[in-house]
């Protein structure tokens, strides 16, 4: 009987300490659901700045538009990704394991290299025969669905 009794106080405080875990959950999964979170939100950044490549992937969402060239809203890319960036440097990459850290650590170059990219493209961006984003437009068109009227009116 006291055997028993034991293995059920033993039991409850298994059960109990159960409790306490799921009640308080663990830094690390907030953490990666942040980090998930983070990688999430600027894949969809990313399709909305490049409709183009989203009809590509197959995502008509974006459809109704092209992509912003203009100074102006290359100044407002700029700034959404340092956001970007700052969000993730908010998250601390020591309590990350495995594929986390790792793509914790590419997001953070790719970032890095995205914003390089638009203070050197301000400079030098061109539009001719060769380069420009009007070179898009039939190979996109291409790949958009026309089988509604919605879809060919996203496409004017």
């Amino acid at each position: 009987m006291v055997a028993q009794k034991r293995r059920i106080a033993r039991y409850a405080d298994w059960a109990a300490l159960l409790l306490l875990l799921l009640a308080f959950p663990h830094a690390a999964w907030s953490q990666t659901n942040t980090l998930q979170k983070l990688f999430s939100d600027y894949y969809e950044f990313q399709l909305r700045e490049n409709p183009s490549e989203a009809t590509f992937l197959g995502r008509a969402d974006y459809n109704d538009r092209w992509e912003d060239p203009s100074p102006e809203h290359q100044k407002v890319y700029r700034e959404s990704l340092q956001q970007f960036l700052n969000r993730l440097r908010a998250i601390p990459d020591s309590g990350l394991t495995g594929q986390d850290r790792l793509s914790y650590r590419l997001l953070d170059w790719q970032l890095k290299h995205e914003i390089a990219g638009v203070d050197t493209m301000s400079t030098f961006f061109s539009v001719n025969h060769l380069i420009g984003g009007h070179l898009n437009i039939f190979s996109t068109v291409a790949v958009e669905p026309a089988k509604t009227v919605k879809d060919y009116e996203k496409q004017l």
